[in-house]
C-alpha cells in the first residue's frame, strides 16, 4: 500500500484533467490535515508538478481568529485550488460570505472526506465562480479512487470517474456485478 510506486501513481492521478487537474500553474491551499489521505497526497503532487503549496494551520473556520487567519492566508497567497472537507469549507464560506472578493483567483475547490451536501453544491454553483471537484479515496487504493468534476456546473450526482490506476468491481446490493451499466 505505501510503496514508492503507489505514491507516485497517486500524485500523477491528481494531475489528470478529469481528476483534480493540478498543474504547475496552480497554487494549492490545503486545508486538509496531513493524516487525511488527500492531505498526505497533495504535497507529493505539488512537488511533482512544481506548483506552489500553502498548508493551512487549522481547518476550522468556526472561530473568528481562525477564520481571520485563513482569510489573510488566502488573500496573501491567491490560491487557484483549495482542498478541504465539505464541512470545513461550508463553515469557511459562511464566515467570509459578505467579503469574498479575495477568492477571485480561485478556479477549483476539491472536497473530500464525505459526500458534498446538495445545499453546499447549489450555493457554490449559484454564488461563486469556481468549479467543484468531489474526490473519494482511502488509503488502500493508493489513495485517490474517484473524482467527480462539475466543470459544467451542478451537483456531483455520481461518485465520479475511477482514476486510471484503479481496478474496481462494481456490484449491486445483492453482490451481482454491474457490467456496462451506470
Amino acid at each position: 500500500v505505501y510503496s514508492h510506486r503507489a505514491i507516485y501513481l497517486h500524485a500523477m492521478s491528481m494531475g489528470a484533467a478529469d481528476g483534480m487537474a493540478i498543474t504547475a500553474r496552480d497554487t494549492v491551499l490545503s486545508m486538509v490535515p496531513l493524516f487525511h489521505v488527500m492531505g498526505w497526497g497533495i504535497p507529493y503532487a505539488t512537488m511533482m508538478f512544481g506548483n506552489d503549496l500553502v498548508l493551512a494551520r487549522s481547518t476550522s473556520a468556526e472561530t473568528g481568529s481562525q477564520t481571520a487567519a485563513l482569510e489573510r492566508g488566502v488573500s496573501a497567497t491567491q490560491p487557484t485550488v483549495i482542498a478541504c472537507t465539505p464541512v470545513h469549507f461550508a463553515a469557511f464560506l459562511r464566515a467570509i460570505d459578505e467579503h469574498r472578493d479575495f477568492l477571485d483567483n480561485l478556479d477549483r475547490v476539491i472536497l473530500g472526506g464525505s459526500s458534498v451536501p446538495t445545499a453546499l453544491s447549489d450555493k457554490i454553483s449559484a454564488d461563486y465562480d469556481f468549479h467543484l471537484i468531489h474526490a473519494w479515496g482511502m488509503t488502500e487504493p493508493g489513495p485517490l479512487g474517484t473524482a467527480s468534476n462539475t466543470l459544467h456546473g451542478g451537483h456531483p450526482m455520481s461518485q465520479g470517474r475511477f482514476n486510471a490506476q484503479m481496478f474496481a468491481r462494481v456490484i449491486d446490493l445483492s453482490g451481482t456485478p454491474l457490467r456496462g451499466q451506470t
